[in-house]
């Protein structure tokens, strides 16, 4: 199935799908939205339009048929920032056939060429979860014109660019803030105003979220330091390999390149999901191995030192006291006391 839009603004769109889909036009504030029919899918679509020339929409549902999005040829065409949560989609932007697909926790910067239509693309029977922020940039322009120095010159032409003559295509996996952000959209609880002003900045956070991370993405991957959702997946084969051997953990360099990622990254990575350094994160999981090995086993503590990593029985027992609140003498005298 096909569908033709010939205006990107969100909120005109859901109204043609209300239409198309003979299903009633609801509304949560200024925020239009649609319930796809049980006989055509399942799932939600949400549009909002804001001030200067941005648009909002939210799409989270599964089509039964083979589905089109055509966003007929215009004039003043928009830059487009897709951020596609779980499925796949397939982003046509021009006539010439020029394609990308967007995958799971990936976004996109798009800009189309000429006055050449647009599609998204929906596999059928695959659930679908994306959220794309027009700009239309004639409007948009006159707020941002004196600070797009402080861009990158490529990405201040496109928003520059309001004849259209070119096409432009950034995509990368997206950063954890923008994960978060898109989170508390998704979550958003205020009514009324409220909730209008809060969507309002959330959308702005994530332009200017996606500027910093092309940004971030022009250095080379040893100098990256934005933290991508994906990167995760990084940080927690960190923390296995480093809690393998306590006695002879790699360095943090080390670290890094047995993982794939950089050193500033993996640092700043492991203190948002931990909220801890690295080190910090070592040295409890030695002092608790610690603790263990002291109550279980026939081991005195200068070898329980050696065995967690500590060549210094005396700087051993000053962590040991730091976290427990005895020293490792007094711990093990206690224990089997107790134990008697």
């Amino acid at each position: 199935m096909e569908i033709k839009f010939d205006s990107f603004e969100p909120q005109y769109s859901i109204e043609v799908l209300s239409k198309k889909y003979r299903v009633k036009l609801q509304n949560k504030g200024a925020e239009l939205f649609i319930s796809l029919p049980k006989r055509s899918g399942e799932g939600i679509i949400k549009g909002i339009d804001f001030l200067d020339g941005i648009g909002f929409t939210r799409v989270n549902c599964a089509f039964y048929t083979d589905t089109v999005f055509m966003y007929e040829g215009r004039k003043n065409q928009p830059i487009r920032f897709i951020f596609c949560e779980s499925g796949e989609i397939i982003h046509i932007l021009n006539s010439d056939n020029f394609r990308y697909k967007l995958g799971p926790m990936v976004g996109s910067i798009a800009a189309s060429a000429n006055c050449n239509s647009q599609l998204i693309v929906f596999p059928p029977y695959k659930q679908i979860s994306y959220f794309a922020l027009d700009i239309d940039r004639e409007k948009f322009l006159p707020k941002i014109e004196k600070e797009l120095h402080t861009i990158p010159e490529k990405l201040a032409n496109v928003f520059k660019d309001v004849e259209n003559s070119g096409h432009f295509l950034y995509q990368s996996d997206y950063s954890l803030n923008i994960s978060e952000c898109l989170s508390e959209i998704e979550n958003n609880p205020h009514e009324g105003m409220v909730r209008r002003i809060f969507l309002e900045s959330k959308v702005l956070d994530l332009l200017w979220m996606q500027i910093k991370q092309y940004k971030d993405d022009q250095k080379s991957i040893s100098k990256q330091s934005i933290i991508r959702k994906i990167d995760i997946k990084l940080i927690l084969k960190a923390k296995n390999i480093l809690i393998q051997d306590l006695k002879n953990p790699p360095s943090i360099e080390e670290l890094a390149a047995l993982t794939g990622t950089n050193a500033t990254k993996l640092k700043k990575g492991f203190k948002r999901l931990y909220d801890m350094t690295i080190n910090q994160y070592l040295r409890n999981k030695r002092l608790n191995y610690a603790k263990i090995l002291l109550a279980e086993e026939n081991l005195t503590i200068k070898e329980v030192a050696e065995n967690v990593g500590y060549s210094n029985k005396s700087i051993f027992s000053k962590r040991f006291k730091e976290k427990f609140g005895v020293l490792p003498s007094v711990f093990l005298n206690r224990y089997k006391s107790g134990k008697s």
